[in-house]
């Protein structure tokens, strides 16, 4: 910052005027700081009067100068500049001058100027009021990425008035001190930018901050912390040791971690064979391979991947073992004469370790009995019992092979036996199959057979391994024999006991049809004519209408209380250990009389008004054998039909249908109502219908009618209702003792649903006293 003379001098002897305007550099002072602002004039005139000058910001008068040249000058300062600036004029430089005491403030920032009092502005200048710039910002061009170049800039704005447009410059520091590192390199305007030529992995949390200096000016805060964030593909490592040792058809597990990586997310990792790059076997943590096998030993490698790349592969080298595998060149089957010398080898084809073999010779039939523990196995004056598979084995240290098998053939004559048991049981019509087989044999091939039956041992039956006799019959039982021979001999016989069985035959005693009474007892008796084996024999009563429902067990079936229900054709069957017997049937007839009476249509009552036509009632039961009917009552039927036609009313009654066969009779009721309206058959008084008074009297009223009628006697002459009692036949009208006033006509008057119908009067007479 330039340095400015704030000095008072008196004018000199000369006075100058202002005859042009010239140019100077721009005041630039500390905020809160002391400082001055001149004005230059590059010319000055000599004159009998010094006009005035005024010092102005921004056209405010702020101080005006004035006087004659030698003598003291005239100052003039407003007061609200009066404690804070002195300003004056130095001849000798030509210059004024403006300068504060005290300290600048933002406020005072702008466009100062020197005037005359003729108005020409002699000189602009500012003054630039100097802050610290904003605090800096450090911003980054993408991801610090391991082993790439990247950029930080730090940015900070002036707050200086008015705007300089004066130069940045920027420091760097490192956990707070001066960057030394050969890879940091600095460039753009003032240093702003921070070079990181190749990013490393140690650069992970380094605290980078910058501070911004304006020129003329001060500096700037410390920037926020900028914590590196270096970015690195995945590390990875395995705690698998290596060479990894599996058995062949285990399982093998592979596992790999990330040992470092930055992202530690998003993880995707891929396993790959050595020999076989491109094919990308597993994308997990771990691999695994089930049932490994011997062609997947080798190299495998696992990588794991994040957004920045691919880790390099950790290693393992998978050794897969196995058991030997073994061989003879003995051909099978090894054919030896009994009593001669048997010798047999076998030799390793693969083994992985391929050290250390033992070996183990066994007989298939004796596998826990090691025979020898060499690599050849030797049998002296070998016999039949040793004929049999012989097994070879090698051993290493991961297991035991699978066996050589070598099939030693000691020759000898046939022996034979039969699987059939004796006595061999044949149902009778089945076929029956007889077999025998070599036991043992040497040679075994050109076997001849012969079968017998001792009954006939010259007659050959047959000449294969197996007899079939079809169709069977019971006189074939017997004994059997079978015999084979080859180059050798023939063998002793085999004996086989043939028992032919059929099932049983069954009869009845039991008369056909079979009739009883219903409630009664009903014994049905089967019995067994023929059987083999005529042990054992179980029973089944069945009725053809429910086959599958079995009523009894035994020879004989008896059914108590038998019903109707019940008749039809029973079945009895007898089961021997063969089969079941073809039925007998006994047709049952269960006879019953009738239980009830059936009316059709199906009614207890007729209820017709005389002259009316009724419908034929038939009457009917369920009755074996059949029933004869016969109505009785108000007529007699003689058969199950009742016509009644047109209807009087002398034919209303009960009629009574009755049903019978030789078991039992059974009746039902009908009842039958004609209706008709009411006829008054008699209303007589008692006597000659004069009484003396005080002397009883009676008038009696009936009627015929159904239903019944509503009877009254009534006086004809008052209209009273002498006597009344609801539905009746017959109603009495009786006075105990006879007054004056009886004497009247009286009338009876009867009515049901049907009519109604009154009396002729009768005129009662009572003699007063």
């Amino acid at each position: 910052m330039m340095a400015f003379r704030c000095i008072v001098t008196m004018f000199l002897n000369t006075l100058f005027i202002f005859r042009n305007a010239g140019q100077q550099l721009p005041a630039y002072v500390i905020e809160n700081s002391p400082g001055c602002i001149n004005t230059s004039v590059t010319s000055w005139n000599i004159s009998d009067n010094f006009p005035l000058i005024y010092l102005k910001k921004e056209n405010k008068n702020i101080c005006t100068l004035g006087g004659i040249p030698g003598k003291d000058p005239y100052i003039d300062i407003i007061i609200e500049y009066r404690d804070r600036i002195s300003c004056g004029i130095d001849v000798n430089q030509k210059q004024t001058f403006f300068c504060f005491t005290n300290a600048v403030n933002i406020l005072d920032a702008g466009v100062y100027s020197a005037e005359l009092t003729t108005g020409l502005i002699v000189y602009n200048n500012t003054l630039y009021v100097m802050r610290p710039p904003t605090k800096p910002i450090i911003s980054l061009q993408g991801d610090l990425i391991n082993q790439k170049a990247q950029n930080l800039t730090c940015y900070a704005a002036s707050t200086s008035l008015p705007v300089t447009g004066l130069l940045m410059t920027y420091s760097w520091t490192d956990n707070g001190a001066a960057i030394t590192d050969s890879r940091f390199t600095f460039s753009g305007q003032g240093n702003k930018v921070l070079m990181i030529n190749r990013v490393r992995k140690e650069d992970q949390g380094k605290k980078i901050q910058c501070i911004a200096t304006e020129d003329k000016g001060t500096s700037s805060v410390l920037s926020d912390l900028t914590i590196l964030d270096v970015l690195y593909k995945p590390e990875v490592s395995t705690p698998i040791s290596s060479p990894y040792n599996v058995l062949e058809g285990q399982t093998a597990t592979m596992t790999c971690s990330v040992t470092a990586a930055n992202p530690h997310t998003d993880i995707r990792w891929s396993w790959i064979k050595k020999d076989s790059p491109s094919y990308v076997l597993d994308t997990g943590l771990n691999y695994t391979i089930s049932n490994i096998q011997r062609n997947q030993s080798g190299i495998y490698n696992c990588r794991a991947t994040n957004s920045i790349g691919m880790s390099t592969p950790a290693s393992i080298h998978v050794d897969v073992q196995y058991k030997p595998e073994v061989s003879t060149p003995i051909s099978s089957p090894f054919k030896v004469v009994e009593g001669q010398t048997a010798t047999m080898t076998c030799s390793v084809t693969a083994a992985n370790p391929h050290t250390d073999i033992r070996w183990s010779w066994i007989k298939k039939d004796s596998p826990s009995y090691v025979l020898d523990t060499g690599l050849n196995y030797t049998i002296s004056n070998i016999q039949r019992n040793q004929s049999g598979i012989y097994n070879c084995r090698a051993t290493n240290s991961i297991g035991m092979s699978t066996p050589a098998s070598i099939h030693v053939d000691v020759q000898y004559k046939p022996e034979v036996s039969t699987p059939i048991s004796s006595p061999y049981k044949v149902v009778e019509g089945q076929t029956a199959t007889m077999t025998c087989s070599v036991t043992a044999a040497n040679p075994n091939t050109d076997i001849r057979w012969s079968w017998i039956k001792t009954d006939s041992p010259s007659n050959v039956l047959h000449t294969g391994l197996t007899y079939t006799i079809s169709n069977t019959h019971r006189n074939q039982t017997g004994i059997y024999k079978c015999r084979a021979s080859n180059s050798i001999g023939m063998s002793t016989p085999a004996t086989i006991y043939v028992d032919v069985q059929y099932k049983p035959e069954v009869s009845t005693t039991t008369s056909s049809p079979y009739k009883v009474v219903e409630g009664q007892t009903a014994i049905l008796t089967c019995s067994v004519t023929a059987a083999n084996p005529n042990t054992d024999i179980r029973w089944s009563w069945i009725k053809t209408d429910s086959p599958s429902n079995v009523l009894h067990t035994g020879p004989t079936y008896t059914i108590s209380n038998i019903q109707r229900g019940q008749s039809g054709n029973y079945n009895c069957r007898a089961t021997n250990s063969i089969e079941m017997s073809t039925p007998t049937t006994i047709p049952v007839e269960v006879q019953y009389g009738p239980t009830s009476v059936m009316f059709s249509p199906d009614v207890m009552t007729i209820n017709k008004t005389e002259n009316q036509t009724t419908f034929p009632i038939v009457c009917s039961a369920v009755c074996n054998p059949n029933c004869t009917y016969r109505w009785t009552g108000v007529t007699t039927v003689n058969s199950g039909l009742l016509n009644l036609g047109v209807l009087k009313r002398t034919e209303r009654g009960d009629y009574t249908c009755t049903a019978s066969n030789s078991i039992k009779s059974t009746s039902r009721t009908i009842s039958v109502y004609v209706n008709y309206p009411p006829t008054i058959e008699v209303f007589q008084a008692s006597g000659n219908r004069t009484y003396e008074e005080s002397s009883p009297f009676s008038i009696t009223c009936k009627v015929d009618s159904y239903p019944l009628s509503d009877i009254n006697i009534l006086n004809v002459d008052t209209g009273e209702v002498k006597a009344s009692d609801g539905l009746t036949e017959s109603l009495t009208y009786r006075e105990s003792s006879a007054k004056c006033y009886h004497t009247a006509n009286y009338a009876c008057n009867s009515k049901n649903s049907y009519g109604i119908t009154s009396s002729v009067v009768q005129r009662i007479v009572i003699l007063c006293m």
